[in-house]
């Protein structure tokens, strides 16, 4: 018995040459993407990984639509996002590859049994259409959970991360910046580095750095990358500059008092250190 509103076509007419022949029409298209979608669940390998490809799909790239279709490549994207919009498609955009889902593919196709092949009921009508819609939107679903178990799995485990307790005390004594602190792991990492003898220092040096850093401190992870941290276990000096920053300017009143007029209408500066003297050479 013959199915409702169906004629069965072979695949081999997508290659015939009548059908390849012209730019292909929108109507056209539709009928050689359904073509091209998997009749059984199938895979490819992209990058020597494998991207599952279930009945219904495909992952063939838009690039190889626009040279068979004999489209640009950007009206290719529009017919997709307009069939998209229609519902008559979705798209699962991957790393690898974008595989495209043809709704309601039992419509246009026998569905197919374990063995992969067409089958039908004695009445004609489609078995499996709510099954294989369920599976398709399960499989959609099931990317989407997924993604999102495992961000939940990944926030349960920095929960979980057990830290020393002296890093700890650390962390908690580290200057926020915008109200929070990054990088707590990888600070954890490199502050494990860190001899315990010198653990005093830092926290000596972690103080003198939240004086000076004026609410603007760095990442705990840069701070204690590269020895960064035992630059400030001593208190800053202020008349030296620290890594390479201006030293203070010096005020009208002290370089007036710095001056001698000479006869000859020269003026000396007389220095009281080499200090001063460095920072004259900045002013002056």
């Amino acid at each position: 018995m013959t199915l409702k509103n169906h004629f069965q076509i072979n695949r081999r007419l997508l290659n015939h040459p009548l059908w390849l022949s012209e730019p292909f029409t929108k109507g056209q298209a539709w009928v050689d993407l359904i073509g091209d979608a998997n009749h059984a669940d199938g895979y490819l390998i992209k990058k020597g990984q494998r991207v599952d490809v279930l009945r219904g799909q495909t992952g063939t790239a838009m690039l190889t639509f626009a040279r068979r279709w004999r489209w640009s490549r950007g009206k290719v994207k529009r017919f997709f996002v307009w069939l998209e919009r229609e519902r008559m498609i979705e798209q699962q955009n991957g790393h690898l590859t974008t595989v495209t889902t043809i709704c309601n593919y039992d419509r246009y196709q026998l569905p197919a049994d374990d063995n992969g092949t067409s089958k039908r009921t004695s009445n004609g009508h489609l078995t499996g259409h709510q099954t294989d819609i369920k599976r398709t939107s399960d499989g959609t679903q099931t990317i989407r959970i997924k993604k999102k178990e495992k961000e939940e799995r990944k926030k349960e485990k920095y929960k979980k991360e057990k830290f020393s307790e002296a890093f700890s005390r650390w962390w908690k004594s580290y200057p926020m910046r915008n109200g929070r602190r990054a990088g707590k792991a990888r600070a954890a990492k490199l502050f494990e580095k860190i001899p315990q003898s010198d653990w005093n220092d830092l926290k000596t040096a972690t103080a003198n750095y939240t004086l000076e850093c004026n609410g603007l401190p760095k990442d705990p992870e840069r701070f204690l990358r590269d020895d960064f941290w035992r630059d400030f276990i001593k208190p800053p000096d202020k008349s030296k500059p620290r890594n390479g920053e201006r030293p203070r300017e010096r005020s009208v009143k002290e370089i007036a008092d710095a001056m001698v007029f000479r006869e000859d209408g020269q003026i000396d500066l007389i220095y009281k250190d080499e200090n001063e003297k460095r920072d004259c050479d900045y002013d002056c």
